[in-house]
C-alpha cells in the first residue's frame, strides 16, 4: 500500500491503520504518490466492509427547521431549541449551524460548529461557533444543524438516501474507530449489477455499499465515478472514484 504525501494531516497514520483515538481533524485530506485522495473519518456504530460504498451520517429531522433564540453581530455562540430527538455532546462539532431563511433574520449564512453540551430530547442546544455571527439571527431565523460529513459514517443505505455518498471503506474499521476512506482515484468498490468499462458508476439501488451502471440513472442516484474495467454483478472490481 502507497504512503501517504504530505498534506495538512499532521503525522497521519497508514491507510489501512485504524485508531481508537483521533489522530487528526476529521475530514483531513491526503494524497497517495500515485494521487489517490483519502479522508480522515470517524466510523458510527456499525463496522465498515471492505471496497462498500460509504455515506455521511444521517440527517436528524427533528434538528432542521428550528427556532433560535436572538443572537446578536459578533456573538460566538446561539441557543436553539431541538425537536423530539437528543443531541450527544460534539455532534455537530465540526459541522455546520445553518441559517436557512430565505430573507432577513440572518439568513444565508453557515457557521461552523466547535463545540456544544449532550442535549436531552426537545431540548435547547448551545452551540459554540468558530468564527462570529455575521448577521444578526432573531427569534424569526430557521436554523438546520449539519454534521461533519466524515463524523460517525455508514455503508452507503440501499433505501432512501439520509446524506450524500463521500468515499469508500478500507479494511472494515470497528465501530467508532477512526480511519482513512478514499475519495479519489483508482479504489476497489463492490458492484451490484454488472458494470460496462468506462460507464459512469451510480450508487446502487438493491445492496448497501454498492456501485451500478448509470445508465438511465443519472437524474436519480449520485454519480460517484466511471468504471475502469469490467466488474461482474455482485463482485469488486476497480473504479475512477471522482467524489473529491
Amino acid at each position: 500500500m502507497a504512503k501517504l504525501s504530505s498534506g495538512p494531516a499532521t503525522n497521519p497514520q497508514d491507510v489501512l491503520t485504524v485508531s481508537t483515538v483521533q489522530e487528526t481533524d476529521l475530514g483531513a485530506k491526503v494524497e497517495s504518490s500515485d494521487g489517490r485522495i483519502f479522508r480522515y473519518a470517524r466510523v458510527g456504530t456499525t463496522v465498515l466492509v471492505p471496497a462498500t460504498l460509504i455515506q455521511a451520517p444521517a440527517e436528524v429531522t427533528n434538528h432542521q427547521g428550528r427556532t433560535p433564540a436572538a443572537a446578536a453581530i459578533g456573538d460566538t455562540q446561539v441557543s436553539v431549541g431541538l425537536g423530539a430527538t437528543a443531541a450527544d455532546i460534539d455532534q455537530y462539532a465540526g459541522g455546520y449551524l445553518v441559517v436557512t431563511n430565505i430573507n432577513g433574520a440572518g439568513g444565508g449564512y453557515a457557521y461552523g460548529v466547535r463545540s456544544h453540551a449532550a442535549v436531552a430530547s426537545s431540548g435547547t442546544i448551545t452551540v459554540f461557533l468558530t468564527e462570529a455571527v455575521a448577521s444578526a439571527i432573531t427569534a424569526s431565523s430557521t436554523i438546520d444543524f449539519v454534521a461533519n460529513p466524515y463524523n460517525r459514517v455508514v455503508i452507503n443505505p440501499v433505501t432512501t438516501p439520509t446524506s450524500a455518498p463521500i468515499g469508500v471503506a478500507l479494511g472494515n474499521p470497528g465501530a467508532s474507530s477512526y480511519c482513512w476512506i478514499q475519495t479519489h482515484g483508482p479504489a476497489i468498490v463492490q458492484s451490484e449489477a454488472a458494470i460496462t468499462v468506462g460507464a459512469s458508476a451510480a450508487v446502487g439501488t438493491t445492496f448497501a455499499g454498492t456501485v451500478r451502471n448509470a445508465v438511465g440513472s443519472e437524474s436519480l442516484t449520485p454519480i460517484v465515478g466511471y468504471a475502469l474495467t469490467g466488474i461482474a454483478a455482485s463482485e469488486k472490481g476497480i473504479i475512477y472514484l471522482t467524489i473529491d
